[in-house]
């Protein structure tokens, strides 16, 4: 009975255990301290077309509308477009939304492109059909279907992890370009292997085609591949001498005279009709073995193209610089400096660098096959590794988008490059470190902007997100040595300055503090707060236009105050370009940031909260805000005034996430932790904390259950037994006397 009762007891316990670990969140086990959820590639559900296809996509240009999408028909016959939809999902988006589609018959004929674009962009004028939902530049995918139905082909770029993505992504095209599909020209756009990656190559200068350009290829060019086999025709000529025997064969037609003479030889010499002459143009047709030449020179080009090719896939591990140099599919092995939450939130982005340049590698998502050379390896800082792939280039910078990762080991990171000077492409990725001091430092959500005074030169420093630096440990006016990689610019930014991005707080390092600040640089002065003005560092704080700007208005009444200067608040819903989308809760209004105010577009994030001053202003599409001011863009609760020289020292704990002003802002951040950037294990890890709540709750859920059953057990053994009929002896003989 005892025994019994401990194990219903051990029973109960354990499943109260397992019920709490159950009910916990569970980690999710990502393979190189990528995000959690939304990195793991979708398996293509639909098979390679060889019909409809995507063919190219511009993302935009000069203006965020100016872009545009072509479909065209790479199969033999004409495909009728009626029930077909264009779709469009943002880059982790799980649903796709239409753009275009039709509703009625409209074929398109073999090598025939339909241009459908933007009506607010410049291909408008000359688009088949036009949408006005834009399309983001940073990533997302486009998804050729019937309405709502299975997709015929899909195209994913940039960062794009949705599940409309053809196995890996092609890279973001920069402004003005496009991603098309090869072999592209006159070539046309008729190759589909469902990988995005091998598809579509970046295309700088994009020639929109409609319906009304000529097919490419060109329909004639179809019937190339039939005269490979020569042989066919080589068999043909054989007919045409068998003609010449005209007693035999049917071509009595032609020779109607000539079986007349032919007949009074063939009475005598009966043999003469079977000699061996019968077997005469049996030999004919080997004279026209010299047809046969014609095929051996053709399988002799055959094999030609096939060696020249074949070192192309498959090259030796180059230097990166050859690489970048060289283009196409390369292998080349570095250090990683950059690990992959630092860039973006997808968790895929590094950089590596070797003796000859850096680069910046995209890997392959979560549990592809690709990683099987990490053997479960997060990637990190100091991970040495061989990288095969294909070389392109993302926002105007180059990259390599990764078909396999192998790990060779781990080695001391490169020794970085001291700079006196603003860098510039030659040092685009690597690691470098200047020595100057700190000026204008202005914050936007998690992240923050500054500059590097170092002697007449001002070097753009950017906190990203990624490292984890919040803007109250920064001291301004004061001596500082970093360390970081080199960034080039947002395409659509007017300062096209290179900017150098720290990894993490490691890597930022304070000095005494500076008695005779250069204040004739302009920007800042000494004792200047986080607010300060950012830029080129001539703007001044006079040019704030504070006693024009209205109170804060809603973004539904924007189309009536069209020339006023306003003030908005939202939180950003989308950046496209230099186009930021704001919610303020009555609508959704569009922000333009130009002029200084464009710095701040590497900083804006979805989800940051936003106050901004700006001019409203029209375009085709409706009314939208106009952002010229650096001053006018700034984070809902920005701290503002002089943090003091106290609340600033770089012994401020920025785990409590306390910044100068005594404001409080969250520690997380947007990205999956891994191995911190100096290859530690981080100052904070969800992961391990998800699991401590899990231990906690079975414990809880453990004590909970002993607390209910051993007060039962102790009453069930207070109790009174019935004795038994053998029990009943033995009980009187220890009761009893004596």
């Amino acid at each position: 009975m005892h025994r019994a009762r401990r194990a219903a007891l051990v029973a109960f316990v354990l499943s109260w255990s397992i019920a709490a670990f159950t009910l916990a969140d569970p980690p999710v086990p990502v393979a190189f301290g990528a995000p959690a959820a939304g990195i793991v590639g979708p398996s293509v559900a639909w098979p390679i077309s060889s019909g409809l296809l995507i063919a190219e996509v511009v993302t935009g240009g000069a203006s965020a509308s100016d872009e545009y999408f072509e479909l065209t028909n790479a199969g033999p016959a004409a495909a009728d477009l009626n029930g077909l939809e264009v779709a469009y999902a943002s880059s982790a988006g799980t649903t796709a939304t239409r753009r275009v589609g039709w509703a009625a018959a409209l074929l398109l004929a073999p090598g025939r492109h339909i241009l459908v674009a933007n009506s607010a962009g410049i291909y408008a004028a000359q688009a088949d059909a036009t949408y006005t939902a834009g399309i983001a530049a940073t990533g997302g995918s486009l998804v050729l279907r019937p309405s709502g139905g299975t997709p015929i082909d899909a195209v994913g770029w940039g960062d794009a992890t949705n599940a409309f993505l053809e196995t890996a992504p092609a890279a973001a095209p920069p402004a003005g370009s496009s991603i098309e599909r090869k072999p592209g020209g006159a070539g046309g756009n008729v190759s589909d292997s469902n990988d995005n990656a091998t598809d579509f190559a970046l295309n700088a200068g994009p020639t929109p085609e409609n319906l009304a350009a000529s097919a490419r290829p060109a329909s004639g060019s179809g019937p190339t591949p039939s005269p490979r086999p020569s042989a066919a025709p080589s068999s043909a000529p054989p007919p045409t001498p068998a003609p010449t025997p005209t007693a035999k064969p049917s071509p009595t037609p032609t020779p109607v005279p000539t079986p007349i003479p032919s007949a009074t030889p063939t009475p005598k010499p009966s043999p003469s009709p079977t000699p061996v002459p019968t077997r005469s143009p049996s030999p004919v047709p080997s004279p026209t073995a010299s047809p046969s030449p014609r095929p051996s020179p053709s399988p002799s080009v055959m094999p030609a193209p096939l060696p020249t090719a074949s070192p192309t896939p498959a090259p030796s591990t180059i230097s990166i610089s050859d690489a970048l140099a060289r283009g196409g599919t390369v292998s080349v092995a570095g250090v990683v400096t950059a690990g992959p939450s630092l860039i973006d939130t997808s968790g895929r982005l590094v950089v590596i660098q070797d003796q000859s340049a850096a680069v910046e590698v995209r890997l392959p998502a979560a549990n592809a096959n690709g990683l099987d050379g990490l053997a479960g390896r997060r990637v990190g800082p100091g991970m040495s590794l061989r990288i095969k792939g294909s070389v392109g280039r993302a926002y105007g910078a180059p990259r390599i988008t990764a078909s396999t990762v192998t790990w060779l080991g781990q080695v001391a990171q490169p020794v970085p490059l001291r700079i006196t000077a603003a860098p510039g492409a030659g040092l685009e990725w690597r690691l470098v470190i200047a020595s100057g001091r700190l000026d204008s430092i202005h914050r936007l959500g998690l992240r923050w902007r500054a500059e590097l005074i170092i002697g007449g030169t001002r070097i753009p420093i950017v906190g990203l997100t990624g490292a984890g630096i919040g803007v109250g440990r920064l001291i301004p006016d004061r001596r500082v040595t970093i360390v970081g990689i080199v960034r080039r610019a947002y395409p659509t930014a007017i300062d096209r300055r290179y900017a150098l991005e720290p990894r993490s707080f490691g890597d930022v390092t304070f000095g005494p503090a500076d008695p005779a600040p250069a204040k004739a640089t302009g920007g800042a002065t000494g004792g200047g707060s986080s607010g300060t003005v950012l830029g080129a560092g001539a703007a001044s704080s006079s040019t704030a236009p504070v006693a024009a700007v209205e109170p804060t208005v809603d973004l539904r009444d924007l189309g009536s105050l069209t020339g006023r200067l306003v003030q908005v608040s939202g939180i950003v819903t989308r950046v496209d370009g230099s186009i930021v989308s704001l919610d303020d809760g009555t609508a959704i209004g569009r922000l333009m940031l130009t002029g200084e105010a464009a710095a701040f577009l590497d900083l804006v994030e979805v989800a940051d909260p936003l106050e901004v001053d700006g001019r409203v202003s029209a375009d085709g599409t409706g009314p939208f805000l106009l952002v010229t001011d650096p001053m006018g863009v700034r984070q809902a609760g920005d701290p503002g005034g002089d943090p003091g020289p106290g609340a600033a020292s770089p012994q401020a704990p920025a785990a409590s996430g306390v910044l100068a002003s005594g404001l409080e802002t969250p520690d997380t951040r947007q990205i999956e932790p891994g191995l911190a950037e100096n290859g530690t294990s981080g100052s904070a890890n969800p992961g391990l904390a998800v699991l401590l709540e899990a231990l906690a709750m079975a414990l809880l859920g453990a004590i909970l259950a002993l607390s209910i059953a051993v007060p039962l057990v102790r009453r069930r053994a207070r109790q009174p037994r019935p004795a038994g009929p053998q029990e009943a002896p033995h009980a009187r003989s220890t009761l009893g006397p004596g």
